[in-house]
């Protein structure tokens, strides 16, 4: 008797059950609601939900004046191109794809600046005779601009910013020039030659008991 009552039991709860799936099953067919804001078909086991997403949420809710309610569809994502090499980036906000693009792209804009105006800014020496070798190694070639040396023992040969007429502060590109060793200690502005032809804010330093 107890076996065939637990028998009993077992057979209606998969009775039971199998019923509880199929009217399931139809409760799923009919489910059709969808998202206030894009319209698209809620899944039933979200049936809950006003919204298929946050990102749905939070458009309807803030596009909300009043008592009207303004659907706005969900927009495209932006696609943003490094500056320099037109590469893809993912990064909303970043203008390069990374820091070799980031230097190329603003050195760019320095030479072109330099090249419109004919002069090297400010009047730092490093500074000027950093973009001078930058600036010629672009545009003519690391070479010698008097006897055309570009190598010297298999390597690159070391070059020398000259300023032409020998005044230091004639920063103009035709003025600025690279010269190698041997060449710029032939030339007639090589240091004590161009005595009196150096920077007069130096000595405008040195009289006001300033250091150079």
């Amino acid at each position: 008797m107890i076996d065939e009552s637990k028998k009993r039991i077992v057979e209606g709860a998969k009775k039971s059950a199998a019923v509880g799936k199929a009217k399931k099953d139809i409760r799923v067919a009919e489910f059709k609601q969808e998202c206030l804001c894009c319209k698209n078909l809620i899944p039933y086991e979200k049936r809950r939900n006003k919204f298929c997403s946050q990102s749905c949420n939070a458009i309807y809710n803030n596009t909300r004046r009043g008592s009207k309610v303004v659907t706005v569809p969900r927009a495209p994502k932006n696609i943003y191109y490094c500056k320099a090499c037109q590469k893809k980036i993912n990064h909303k906000g970043t203008q390069f794809c990374s820091l070799h693009c980031c230097n190329y792209f603003k050195w760019e804009q320095k030479k072109s600046e330099i090249i419109r105006s004919g002069i090297y800014p400010g009047r730092d020496y490093n500074y000027i005779r950093i973009l001078a070798r930058r600036l010629i190694r672009d545009t003519i070639g690391w070479k010698c601009s008097i006897c055309g040396l570009k190598e010297w023992n298999g390597q690159e040969a070391p070059m020398v910013v000259d300023h032409e007429d020998g005044n230091a502060e004639n920063n103009s590109i035709e003025n600025v020039r690279l010269v190698c060793g041997n060449c710029n200690m032939m030339l007639p502005t090589f240091s004590g030659r161009n005595r009196g032809s150096g920077r007069t804010w130096r000595k405008e330093r040195r009289d006001l008991g300033k250091n150079a």
